[in-house]
């Protein structure tokens, strides 16, 4: 019974954690009871469309400004 309540909770906190995702809640709750909380959680991470933040962004947009219209990089006077 008790692993019954555990495992239905596990399911109701991956379908929280599917709002705002494609799916929603309902989903990741269906999807979690069918196969499982972990399982329906790699789903969710996997196809989750997270902005890019950081360093990574700073590091595409400092490339694009620096390629030129050939394609080649342009220098500029302190980088060696």
């Amino acid at each position: 019974m008790i692993y019954g309540l555990v495992y239905l909770f596990a399911c109701v906190l991956v379908g929280l954690l599917g709002i705002g995702q494609n799916g929603g809640f309902v989903f990741y709750f269906l999807l979690s009871i069918i196969t499982s909380p972990i399982l329906s959680l790699a789903v969710m991470i996997i196809t989750s469309r997270r902005p890019v933040r950081g360093w990574f962004r700073w590091h595409q947009n400092n490339h694009e400004d620096q390629i030129g219209s050939n394609g080649a990089g342009r220098s500029r006077s302190g980088d060696r």
